[in-house]
Protein backbone atom coordinates (compact mmCIF):
# COMPACT_ATOMS: atom_id res chain seq x y z
CA UNK A 1 0.00 0.00 0.00
CA UNK A 2 0.87 3.32 -0.87
CA UNK A 3 2.48 5.35 1.90
CA UNK A 4 0.48 8.94 2.28
CA UNK A 5 -1.52 10.28 4.66
CA UNK A 6 -5.58 10.66 4.46
CA UNK A 7 -4.90 14.45 4.69
CA UNK A 8 -1.80 14.69 1.58
CA UNK A 9 -4.36 12.19 -0.26
CA UNK A 10 -7.30 15.22 0.08
CA UNK A 11 -4.62 18.07 -0.73
CA UNK A 12 -3.67 15.88 -4.02
CA UNK A 13 -7.11 15.41 -5.14
CA UNK A 14 -8.33 19.20 -4.50
CA UNK A 15 -5.11 20.40 -6.45
CA UNK A 16 -5.06 18.11 -9.54
CA UNK A 17 -6.26 19.75 -12.54
CA UNK A 18 -9.52 17.10 -13.77
CA UNK A 19 -7.60 15.20 -16.34
CA UNK A 20 -4.45 14.67 -14.31
CA UNK A 21 -7.38 13.65 -11.34
CA UNK A 22 -8.17 10.91 -13.62
CA UNK A 23 -5.46 9.65 -15.36
CA UNK A 24 -3.70 9.40 -11.60
CA UNK A 25 -6.75 7.72 -10.33
CA UNK A 26 -6.80 4.76 -13.00
CA UNK A 27 -3.12 4.52 -13.88
CA UNK A 28 -2.26 4.37 -9.76
CA UNK A 29 -5.37 2.61 -8.11
CA UNK A 30 -5.91 0.50 -11.16
CA UNK A 31 -2.54 -0.02 -12.64
CA UNK A 32 -4.00 1.10 -15.90
CA UNK A 33 -1.56 1.60 -18.69
CA UNK A 34 -2.34 4.34 -21.25
CA UNK A 35 -3.70 2.08 -23.86
CA UNK A 36 -6.86 0.92 -21.63
CA UNK A 37 -7.28 3.83 -19.86
CA UNK A 38 -7.90 5.23 -23.76
CA UNK A 39 -9.59 2.01 -24.59
CA UNK A 40 -11.93 2.70 -21.05
CA UNK A 41 -12.75 5.83 -22.29
CA UNK A 42 -13.56 5.20 -25.70
CA UNK A 43 -16.17 2.72 -24.66
CA UNK A 44 -17.74 4.03 -22.44
CA UNK A 45 -18.22 7.40 -24.49
CA UNK A 46 -19.79 4.51 -26.91
CA UNK A 47 -22.05 2.66 -24.96
CA UNK A 48 -23.07 6.35 -23.24
CA UNK A 49 -23.69 7.18 -27.05
CA UNK A 50 -25.80 3.90 -27.82
CA UNK A 51 -27.96 4.37 -24.76
CA UNK A 52 -28.82 8.18 -25.44
CA UNK A 53 -29.54 6.99 -29.13
CA UNK A 54 -31.73 4.32 -28.40
CA UNK A 55 -33.65 6.29 -25.62
CA UNK A 56 -34.06 9.01 -28.55
CA UNK A 57 -35.55 6.21 -31.11
CA UNK A 58 -37.84 5.04 -29.08
CA UNK A 59 -40.08 8.46 -28.13
CA UNK A 60 -39.57 9.44 -31.79
CA UNK A 61 -41.77 6.61 -32.63
CA UNK A 62 -44.81 8.12 -30.48
CA UNK A 63 -44.28 11.66 -31.09
CA UNK A 64 -44.65 10.42 -34.90
CA UNK A 65 -48.16 8.75 -34.06
CA UNK A 66 -49.38 11.70 -32.03
CA UNK A 67 -49.16 14.46 -34.50
CA UNK A 68 -52.85 15.14 -34.93
CA UNK A 69 -53.73 12.59 -32.99
CA UNK A 70 -56.66 13.04 -30.33
CA UNK A 71 -55.51 12.30 -27.32
CA UNK A 72 -57.92 9.07 -26.41
CA UNK A 73 -56.55 7.71 -29.42
CA UNK A 74 -53.21 8.24 -28.77
CA UNK A 75 -54.08 6.57 -25.26
CA UNK A 76 -55.18 3.59 -26.34
CA UNK A 77 -52.15 3.29 -28.76
CA UNK A 78 -50.08 3.38 -25.94
CA UNK A 79 -52.22 1.05 -23.62
CA UNK A 80 -51.91 -2.02 -27.09
CA UNK A 81 -48.53 -1.15 -27.23
CA UNK A 82 -47.41 -1.53 -23.51
CA UNK A 83 -49.98 -4.97 -23.52
CA UNK A 84 -48.61 -6.41 -26.46
CA UNK A 85 -44.67 -5.41 -24.66
CA UNK A 86 -45.93 -7.29 -21.31
CA UNK A 87 -47.04 -10.18 -23.09
CA UNK A 88 -43.52 -10.43 -24.65
CA UNK A 89 -41.64 -10.07 -21.42
CA UNK A 90 -43.35 -12.40 -19.87
CA UNK A 91 -43.84 -15.06 -22.56
CA UNK A 92 -40.89 -17.30 -20.25
CA UNK A 93 -42.16 -19.06 -17.89
CA UNK A 94 -42.38 -17.91 -14.32
CA UNK A 95 -40.11 -20.06 -11.80
CA UNK A 96 -42.88 -21.25 -9.78
CA UNK A 97 -44.38 -22.64 -13.30
CA UNK A 98 -41.12 -24.34 -13.77
CA UNK A 99 -40.94 -25.95 -10.74
CA UNK A 100 -44.39 -27.67 -10.68
CA UNK A 101 -44.02 -31.53 -10.99
CA UNK A 102 -40.55 -31.48 -9.50
CA UNK A 103 -40.63 -33.46 -5.95
CA UNK A 104 -41.30 -30.90 -3.22
CA UNK A 105 -37.70 -31.72 -1.85
CA UNK A 106 -36.16 -30.50 -5.39
CA UNK A 107 -37.98 -27.63 -5.73
CA UNK A 108 -37.60 -26.48 -2.33
CA UNK A 109 -33.81 -26.58 -2.39
CA UNK A 110 -33.70 -24.56 -6.09
CA UNK A 111 -36.04 -22.06 -4.52
CA UNK A 112 -34.09 -21.59 -1.18
CA UNK A 113 -30.77 -21.74 -3.58
CA UNK A 114 -31.94 -18.84 -5.80
CA UNK A 115 -33.57 -16.62 -3.19
CA UNK A 116 -33.00 -13.11 -3.24
CA UNK A 117 -31.46 -13.76 -6.89
CA UNK A 118 -34.73 -13.98 -8.84
CA UNK A 119 -37.17 -11.35 -9.26
CA UNK A 120 -40.16 -11.54 -11.32
CA UNK A 121 -39.98 -9.47 -14.91
CA UNK A 122 -41.21 -5.84 -14.36
CA UNK A 123 -43.88 -4.36 -16.38
CA UNK A 124 -42.46 -2.45 -19.34
CA UNK A 125 -43.98 1.09 -19.76
CA UNK A 126 -42.92 2.64 -23.50
CA UNK A 127 -43.01 6.25 -21.81
CA UNK A 128 -40.49 5.30 -18.90
CA UNK A 129 -37.72 3.01 -19.81
CA UNK A 130 -35.57 3.41 -17.39
CA UNK A 131 -32.25 0.76 -17.90
CA UNK A 132 -30.23 -0.05 -21.31
CA UNK A 133 -31.76 -3.72 -21.61
CA UNK A 134 -35.59 -2.50 -21.54
CA UNK A 135 -34.89 -0.19 -24.19
CA UNK A 136 -33.38 -2.40 -26.66
CA UNK A 137 -35.91 -5.43 -25.73
CA UNK A 138 -38.87 -2.78 -26.61
CA UNK A 139 -37.27 -1.85 -30.04
CA UNK A 140 -36.64 -5.13 -31.01
CA UNK A 141 -40.27 -6.31 -30.06
CA UNK A 142 -41.06 -3.48 -32.49
CA UNK A 143 -38.35 -3.77 -34.94
CA UNK A 144 -37.19 -7.68 -34.76
CA UNK A 145 -33.98 -8.46 -34.34
CA UNK A 146 -32.31 -6.07 -36.90
CA UNK A 147 -28.96 -4.48 -37.55
CA UNK A 148 -29.49 -2.07 -35.43
CA UNK A 149 -30.28 -4.29 -32.28
CA UNK A 150 -27.60 -6.91 -33.30
CA UNK A 151 -24.88 -3.83 -32.93
CA UNK A 152 -26.40 -2.80 -29.34
CA UNK A 153 -26.54 -5.84 -28.17
CA UNK A 154 -22.94 -6.20 -28.89
CA UNK A 155 -22.66 -3.21 -26.97
CA UNK A 156 -24.43 -3.98 -24.08
CA UNK A 157 -22.13 -7.08 -23.56
CA UNK A 158 -18.99 -5.30 -23.56
CA UNK A 159 -19.97 -2.96 -21.19
CA UNK A 160 -21.34 -5.32 -18.88
CA UNK A 161 -17.47 -7.42 -19.63
CA UNK A 162 -15.96 -3.90 -18.57
CA UNK A 163 -17.02 -5.01 -15.27
CA UNK A 164 -14.72 -7.57 -15.12
CA UNK A 165 -11.64 -6.05 -15.36
CA UNK A 166 -10.14 -7.41 -18.42
CA UNK A 167 -9.69 -4.39 -20.29
CA UNK A 168 -7.48 -5.55 -22.64
CA UNK A 169 -9.30 -8.86 -23.30
CA UNK A 170 -12.37 -6.58 -24.64
CA UNK A 171 -13.19 -8.27 -28.07
CA UNK A 172 -15.72 -6.93 -30.92
CA UNK A 173 -15.93 -9.73 -33.16
CA UNK A 174 -13.33 -12.06 -31.75
CA UNK A 175 -10.92 -9.19 -32.33
CA UNK A 176 -9.01 -7.18 -29.26
CA UNK A 177 -11.13 -3.80 -28.62
CA UNK A 178 -7.46 -2.55 -27.10
CA UNK A 179 -6.31 -2.01 -31.30
CA UNK A 180 -7.17 1.03 -32.87
CA UNK A 181 -8.60 -0.67 -35.73
CA UNK A 182 -11.06 -2.75 -34.15
CA UNK A 183 -12.42 0.65 -32.73
CA UNK A 184 -12.93 1.96 -36.14
CA UNK A 185 -14.63 -0.85 -36.63
CA UNK A 186 -17.41 -0.73 -34.18
CA UNK A 187 -17.84 2.72 -34.60
CA UNK A 188 -18.21 2.70 -38.47
CA UNK A 189 -20.59 -0.55 -37.83
CA UNK A 190 -22.44 1.25 -35.44
CA UNK A 191 -23.30 4.23 -37.38
CA UNK A 192 -23.93 2.54 -40.39
CA UNK A 193 -26.93 0.54 -38.27
CA UNK A 194 -28.13 3.51 -36.69
CA UNK A 195 -28.19 5.83 -40.04
CA UNK A 196 -29.59 2.95 -42.12
CA UNK A 197 -31.50 0.82 -39.63
CA UNK A 198 -33.38 -2.24 -41.46
CA UNK A 199 -37.05 -2.33 -40.70
CA UNK A 200 -37.82 -4.65 -43.68
CA UNK A 201 -38.96 -7.94 -41.50
CA UNK A 202 -41.10 -5.92 -39.08
CA UNK A 203 -44.37 -7.33 -38.88
CA UNK A 204 -45.43 -6.21 -35.24
CA UNK A 205 -49.11 -5.44 -36.31
CA UNK A 206 -49.80 -8.55 -37.40
CA UNK A 207 -49.14 -9.60 -33.55
CA UNK A 208 -50.77 -7.57 -31.46
CA UNK A 209 -54.38 -7.88 -30.13
CA UNK A 210 -57.25 -5.25 -31.19
CA UNK A 211 -60.52 -5.39 -29.76
CA UNK A 212 -63.34 -6.46 -31.83
CA UNK A 213 -64.93 -3.01 -31.26
CA UNK A 214 -61.28 -1.41 -31.95
CA UNK A 215 -61.48 2.03 -33.12
CA UNK A 216 -60.68 2.44 -36.55
CA UNK A 217 -58.24 5.46 -36.14
CA UNK A 218 -55.85 3.24 -33.53
CA UNK A 219 -55.80 0.69 -36.10
CA UNK A 220 -54.90 2.95 -38.84
CA UNK A 221 -52.26 4.89 -36.75
CA UNK A 222 -50.31 1.78 -35.70
CA UNK A 223 -50.38 0.65 -39.39
CA UNK A 224 -48.18 3.69 -39.86
CA UNK A 225 -45.82 3.14 -37.51
CA UNK A 226 -43.08 1.97 -40.13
Amino acid sequence: MVHITLEELEKLAVQAPDDLLAKSFLQGALKLTNKEINTLVFLYGLCYLAERDIGEMLPTILNKLSNDHPQEVMDRVKIILNDFLNKKINETQELNDVLQGLDQDKANLILTSVKGRYNKKPLIDIEKLSTFGEKIFVYEQLFFENNVIKIFRKIKKIRNDISHLRIADLTYNSELLILRKTKEKILKDYFEAVFNPDHSRSNFQENIEFLPEEDSRVIALLDKLY
